[in-house]
């Protein structure tokens, strides 16, 4: 793990190289930039000893949460897992208690959703005392219900506490000719909203995201297609004060959900960035990575699987349906997806701008 310093963000600067000590997945830092977590197994690292004043300190690993969590034994719906037989009442969690973990702002609560038939367990844990001392203690467990969550989010709406979570379907078999059950190896993966405002009862699944190509009734259509329509990974536009969602939807692009409702979320927008020509040929280019909004401009951020890095903006019509406040449209001419568009690798290079910062290589379409 880099981590980098991009106070002048034209010039970032490598703090430290880091290894973990073992694998690692999934990284999130707490929103009051503290804390690192890495998952498959969970584990922690404090970066405060980066920044103080001492060049001799460094990151400082704090513990693997797993060898102090045990795991519930749960079934999925109707159906008893194939663990379900063990005679032991709680195991360990065998390295999987999340795939990806999301903090509140401080670090010190952890809201984690695993994947699989035999570990869909959705957790919040306190993890104030552990931190403190990773040996002597061990974290808490506030709640611990059957749920999934491959993409970890939460969201303050109108007041209450919210996660959006999801599985995701990423074998070639993520259609609704067959179960979400069967996720991820089948099945479409779509998200849910789950209200957290009581932590210790959490109210699972109050409403999920639907693609109309997903239902059964459209399984021929969508084996016609070969479009994969599964979430991968979301995100809100405010996570203190949350209007829409923004999924990642593989070939179904970017899909906006007015979620002011949590319990009837509706699509309002979408951009599919469409076909990109590779050295390979055509593909259909692929959403499949964590979204940014940027309030100021009305820009979304993205990159995709083929096409690299997007921008695009919301439009004024969909910006008065979600009653956002007036931002100046920069683009307003812009341009819709391509089909077929070129990638000219002559222009692979850091694109230095204004708006935004490069650690590396983007891919300039078109």
């Amino acid at each position: 793990m880099n981590v980098y310093d991009v106070t002048d963000c034209a010039h970032p600067r490598l703090l430290e190289e880091f290894f973990w000590p073992e694998n690692i997945h999934n990284l999130t830092i707490s929103p009051n930039g503290r804390y690192v977590y890495a998952t498959q197994p969970l584990q922690v690292v404090d970066l405060d000893p980066l920044f103080d004043a001492d060049p001799a300190t460094g990151v400082r690993f704090i513990g693997n949460i797993e060898d102090k969590l045990d795991y519930p034994l749960v079934g999925v719906g109707p159906v008893p897992d194939v663990d379900d037989s063990a005679p032991q009442a709680r195991r360990p969690s065998a390295d999987y208690s999340a795939h990806e973990a999301w903090s509140n702002f401080d670090g010190t609560k952890l809201h984690l959703g695993a994947q699989l038939p035999t570990f869909e367990v959705f957790t919040i844990l306190d993890i104030t005392e552990w931190l403190a001392d990773p040996v002597a203690n061990r974290p808490a467990v506030i709640s611990q219900r059957e749920g999934r969550g491959h993409s970890m989010r939460t969201a303050t709406i109108k007041g209450r506490r919210y996660a959006l979570h999801s599985e995701e379907s990423v074998f070639g078999a993520n259609n609704g000719c067959l179960s979400e059950k069967l996720n991820p190896f089948a099945g479409p993966a779509e998200p849910w909203l789950t209200d957290i405002t009581d932590e210790t009862n959490p109210e699972m699944r109050i409403s999920q995201f639907h693609l109309e190509i997903n239902q059964p009734q459209n399984c021929p259509a969508q084996l016609d297609s070969g479009v994969e329509a599964s979430v991968h990974y979301h995100d809100v536009d405010d996570a203190t004060d949350a209007t829409f969602a923004m999924m990642s939807m593989q070939g179904a692009g970017i899909r906006v959900v007015d979620i002011r409702d949590p319990r009837n979320p509706v699509e309002v927008a979408y951009f599919n960035p469409g076909d990109v020509q590779t050295g390979e040929g055509v593909t259909l280019d692929n959403a499949w990575g964590h979204v940014r909004y940027v309030e100021q401009t009305g820009q979304i951020w993205f990159a995709t699987a083929t096409g690299g890095f997007w921008v695009v903006e919301i439009e004024p019509q969909v910006r008065e349906r979600l009653a956002l406040e007036s931002t100046p449209v920069l683009h307003a001419a812009g341009r819709p997806g391509t089909d077929g568009v070129a990638i000219d690798q002559a222009l692979i290079g850091v694109v230095a701008a204004p708006a935004y910062c490069s650690l590396g290589p983007l891919a300039s379409a078109g």
